[in-house]
């Protein structure tokens, strides 16, 4: 099971920061005649994923103490996916970034990856249902209160 991110640190997205693009799971090797080989590298679809967040120097300084103590190179962790308000499994690529953009503000850049196949809950789409049907609501295979998701 994957790390929560860490309580004190903003989670929005800078706006226009989110990019997506899916990871190449096909190696190559060369052979002496005729074609590469080729392998399926991965066996689900993953997605490398990059956003920014903007945070104070004491977030920052939570993030990166969250980052060195708690990860222990697994460097897993959930957080809700940006698009679909689903929990996510991402791990870093690289360690998280902070650049000084004034006062006490950094702009923090995250280098990730999606972890296939996992979802731990949909509250975030959950409570958008609750409140727009004003009843209790709850998931059902790619359905809430009768919607299609």
């Amino acid at each position: 099971m994957a790390i929560s991110y860490p309580v004190g640190v903003p989670v929005n997205l800078e706006q226009g920061s989110l990019s997506l693009s899916p990871v190449v799971s096909i190696l190559r090797s060369s052979v002496d005649i005729g074609k590469p080989m080729t392998r399926v590298q991965f066996t689900g679809e993953l997605f490398n994923v990059n956003w920014r967040i903007l945070m104070k120097g004491s977030e920052l300084a939570i993030l990166y103490n969250w980052y060195s103590e708690n990860l222990d190179k697994n460097l897993e962790f959930d957080f809700y996916d940006p698009i679909s308000g689903v929990l996510k499994q991402y791990s870093f690529i690289i360690p998280p970034e902070g650049s000084h953009v004034g006062g006490e503000y950094f702009i923090t850049s995250f280098k990730l990856r999606t972890i296939d196949g996992y979802v731990a809950s949909i509250p975030a789409v959950e409570e958008v249902m609750e409140w727009i049907t004003g009843e209790d609501v709850e998931w059902v295979s790619g359905e809430v209160a009768g919607w299609k998701i």
